[in-house]
């Protein structure tokens, strides 16, 4: 009875059963995973792991550096133009480089934990 008031005056637009919760959830992440920069999802991982064992100062340093490579675009600029992208609502398609993860390699993640060069500043 309250669910169906709060259905009619707007309150709940969409009902999924408690049990069902998580799996909904679950799917939700998934899309948005695989839409996001394959490059910004393997930097996030890395940056986790590492951060697991870091003082908060390290790793505030290395979240700044890996900003700064990424919106510099001198490494790759895919991440930049497909922020762009979406934030403009052009087409909505992000045109990923590399578009798979399979294709990042270690190598190619390394570069945006590289110092900067104004880098004495954050020690």
């Amino acid at each position: 009875m309250v669910l169906k008031s709060l259905h009619a005056c707007g309150l709940a637009t969409h009902f999924v059963p408690s049990t069902k919760l998580a799996l909904s959830e679950e799917v939700q992440v998934s899309k948005s995973l695989q839409k996001a920069s394959p490059t910004s999802l393997k930097l996030c991982l890395r940056s986790i792991r590492e951060g697991r064992f870091q003082g908060l100062g390290e790793c505030l340093a290395q979240e700044y550096r890996i900003a700064c490579h990424l919106m510099r675009g001198k490494i790759r600029s895919d991440f930049r133009d497909g922020c762009t992208t979406i934030l403009s609502k052009k087409d909505n398609i992000q045109k990923w480089e590399p578009c798979k993860l399979e294709l990042i390699t270690d190598q190619m993640v390394d570069q945006y934990f590289l110092k900067l060069d104004d880098d004495e500043n954050l020690e």
